[in-house]
Order: C-alpha cells, then structure tokens, then sequence
C-alpha cells in the first residue's frame, strides 16, 4: 500500500507531479526510484524510455500549452465471482486526477467502465488528445501478463473462467496507447500487476 491505502506506484507519480519543476528524464528515474521506497522494494516499475524531438518539460507548464489526461481505475470486483476489490485503487483515481489537474490538465475520470464503455471513454479520449499539445492516461486494476501479453481485468471478469476469457472480456494493455494522440508528447501509466498470481491463486492456468 502506498499513502493513504493507494498504490505505491499511484503514490510516487502523485509526489512527483507536486514538484516545481520536472523534466521527462527526472520523471522517468523519480517513478523508479520512489516507487521502490514507498513498496519497501515490493514493486518495480517498467521504464519505456520517452521518445520526443521536443524539450518538452511537465513542471513548470509550458504557457499557452494544451494538457489533456484520463484516469481509468478498475476497483470494484464484486461481480467477479471470487477477485478482491481494490478499494485503495478508487482513492487513486481522484488524487491522481487532482495531480494532473493541478499540473495544467484538463482531466476526466472513468470509474468500474465494462468493456464497452472503456470503449467509448478511449475513443473520447483520443478525440480530446488529437488536438492537445501534451496528453496523459493512467490506468490501474487487476492485471495479469499470460504469453507475454498484458491484460487489464473489468470488474465483472469470471474469474472461475482463468485465462480462458481474457480475450472476450478483458482489455489487452496494447488498447490504451493509440488513444494518446497529442501533438508533443504522450504518456501512459499502468498501475496494475505484470505476472499471473492472480489466476494461480483461482483457476488453473492452460
């Protein structure tokens, strides 16, 4: 758990984004490093590094500059049949969301979206993003890896199903990114699990 119940992960971006200035390497190394001291070394964040041909700074915000985010949390698992609920995860959404607002984001929230409504909100979104300079999405809940692929898991996922549903009723990682269409720069976080624990623990793994 990270302050306040939330995600460590959650915590660490939160603390960065209350920074008076923050570049996109001090982004990339504080997300790491802070992660890792707020989990005690539980968890350990993966790093793609930016790609951007722009001097492109997060804090302070660049004057005149269009900042666009989404938050997607996943937290009530009620409807599961057997995976807990992430109560700290529905405290990040707004915390998160203040963050970015109060780093020049125009910020919009989705809470416990099924399938096709996290369809319509990433579409949305990637409407909003095509004309912004700079644009963000966080998104978090139970997440499994399985050959290599990641997969977000709805709070209505059959768990008693294993693997076997992912591709019907969860949301393969890779969905998120062409949603981020900005002008300048792009950035995705994902707060969730990269192994497969989750679905050991429940249902065997074929």
């Amino acid at each position: 758990e990270g302050d306040g119940g939330g995600n460590p992960f959650a915590s660490a971006l939160v603390e960065l984004l209350n920074a008076p200035a923050l570049d996109l390497a001090q982004l990339q190394s504080g997300i790491v490093d802070v992660t890792r001291t707020k989990s005690r070394g539980f968890q350990r964040p993966d790093i793609k590094p930016a790609v951007t041909k722009t001097n492109w700074t997060l804090l302070p915000r660049t004057a005149g500059e269009s900042r666009v985010a989404l938050v997607v949390v996943f937290s009530d698992y009620t409807q599961s049949g057997g995976a807990n609920s992430l109560p700290g995860a529905k405290l990040d959404l707004e915390r998160i969301a203040r963050a970015w607002e109060n780093a020049g984001f125009e910020t919009r929230r989705a809470l416990d979206p099924d399938v096709a409504q996290l369809a319509r909100v990433l579409d949305e979104f990637a409407i909003r993003s095509r004309d912004a300079d700079a644009a963000a999405l966080y998104v978090t809940g139970h997440g499994v890896e399985v050959e290599r692929v990641t997969y977000l898991l709805p709070g209505n996922y059959p768990v008693a199903q294993g693997n076997n549903a992912l591709e019907t009723r969860a949301v393969r990682l890779a969905r998120f990114a062409p949603a981020l269409r900005a002008r300048r720069i792009n950035l995705l976080f994902y707060g969730g699990c990269r192994d497969d624990p989750f679905f050991g623990a429940l249902a065997p793994v074929r």
